[in-house]
């Protein structure tokens, strides 16, 4: 099982079909099943000899909200009370629902902020019913971690002792910001339109096109 598949985009291009055809390679009965967000003809930019017609493609359907809350309900703390958390759950999905579609992804921040929401409510400040104010607390947080999702650069455990310190949390994670290794084809794709930014419009046929400006030049 091959998760995140359409990593195999920037490996060799023979590995796809090497992978696709181990079955018949080592003559036993093994079945290679690869997991991608991304549909079979994004993975075949490199591979185009491959025949869609000699796969089982499964597609499935992004979970709904209801699907979404009712599987991060099993992350509950053992100590807390479900609906408590299943609404402060419903909230982060609300504000990141957006930004971020990955159901592990949205679990991680959950897993980072509900410490932070939960903290006044165990020092007595306010009760469970003050969700206002129980929000308010985390703002600063949620706006932090808006800026980072998918990077992950900063661990559960890290969040909570550099979290006591907003001045501290912010020297741990924005320059963790900047160190992002991009994908092969959009590090290129950003260089490309960092320098087609400094040409006119009116040049890009002729830089960019195969074919050229064929337009006839004024006498």
């Amino acid at each position: 099982v091959f998760d995140k598949a359409e990593r195999l985009r920037d490996m060799s291009p023979t590995l796809l079909p090497s992978l696709l055809k181990l079955q018949e390679q080592t003559r036993t009965p093994l079945t290679v099943i690869l997991l991608s967000h991304l549909p079979w003809s994004s993975l075949l930019t490199r591979t185009p000899s491959i025949d869609p017609t000699t796969l089982l493609i499964i597609p499935f359907t992004p979970y709904t909200k209801p699907t979404i809350l009712s599987i991060m309900a099993r992350d509950c703390p053992p100590s807390e009370d479900t609906d408590f958390f299943l609404k402060f759950v419903e909230m982060i999905y609300d504000v990141f629902q957006r930004p971020c579609k990955d159901l592990n992804e949205l679990r991680h921040l959950v897993a980072l902020l509900f410490p932070k929401y939960v903290e006044p409510v165990l020092a007595g400040k306010v009760t469970r019913q003050q969700t206002g104010k129980l929000f308010a607390n985390i703002q600063f947080y949620i706006k932090e971690t808006l800026h980072s999702i998918y990077l992950r650069e900063i661990s559960s455990s890290e969040w909570q002792k550099t979290s006591e310190n907003k001045n501290l949390y912010q020297s741990v994670v924005r320059p963790a910001l900047y160190d992002v290794e991009l994908p092969f084809y959009t590090k290129f794709l950003l260089i490309a339109s960092f320098l087609a930014s400094y040409n006119p419009p009116r040049l890009d046929v002729r830089y960019f096109s195969r074919t050229g400006d064929d337009r006839k030049k004024r006498k």
